[in-house]
């Protein structure tokens, strides 16, 4: 079975058939780190975001959001990490546990990555990051 797709046994509800059609892409660090991202390219799809989402339900580590310059943490029961790069794919802001509640504007991003906060590489401002097509 592909890595996108998981059994019905492993399947936590509805969450997991959303998640499950959503386009992956793998987001390399500048250290050599890859991250396993899901691509939120439908409206619906960035307006869920991370809300209500958990390790058992999430099948990727990050959520990449293209054309993005703000994040928002409303209603989020936990706290995230958040990266914006630039269209050069250069990391212009760089947010470790960013608590419920808040906003992160960067108008000079072109994306927004954001995952549940973990002690695992992430990149860092001024750092070089590539996305390529998951395989």
């Amino acid at each position: 079975m592909p890595k996108t797709q998981r059994s019905d046994e492993e399947r936590c509800g509805w969450y997991d058939y959303w998640y499950d059609r959503m386009a992956r892409a793998t987001m390399r660090l500048a250290d050599g780190h890859e991250v396993d991202c899901l691509c939120a390219l439908r409206f619906l799809e960035r307006l869920r975001g991370l809300l209500w989402a958990d390790d058992a339900n999430l099948p990727a580590e990050a959520l990449a959001f293209p054309r993005c310059r703000s994040i928002h943490t409303f209603g989020m029961a936990y706290p995230i990490d958040v990266a914006m790069v630039d269209p050069r794919g250069r990391v212009v802001l760089s947010v470790r546990g960013l608590g419920p509640g808040r906003v992160v504007r960067e108008p000079r991003a072109s994306l927004a990555v954001e995952r549940r906060a973990s002690g695992r590489p992430w990149p860092l401002e001024g750092e070089a990051v590539t996305f390529e097509p998951y395989a």
